[in-house]
């Protein structure tokens, strides 16, 4: 939860976003994530989530993972500008 605060404060931030972030985070669509057996998310979620959030703000940390812009973030862009068709 730590990591989605700054988007779910964030007013500019579509709700249709922040609910599937949400639901991204705190669920998952197949009982085996999270048990080591599978990782990530499922496909259907995944393709919602980023239709949903493409046009709202990202950044890449030191490690090179995805995260939401926050007030002290330096550098972001669109989340479509991280992505390849």
């Amino acid at each position: 939860f730590q990591q989605t605060r700054s988007l779910l404060r964030d007013d500019q931030v579509s709700s249709e976003c922040k609910q599937l972030t949400i639901d991204i985070m705190c669920s998952s669509c197949d009982p085996q994530i999270g048990t080591h057996h599978l990782n990530g998310i499922c496909t259907n979620h995944c393709d919602l989530w980023y239709n949903a959030c493409m046009n709202e703000y990202y950044y890449l940390d030191m490690y090179g993972k995805l995260r939401f812009c926050n007030e002290d973030s330096l550098i972001c862009a669109p989340l479509k500008t991280f992505l390849n068709d």
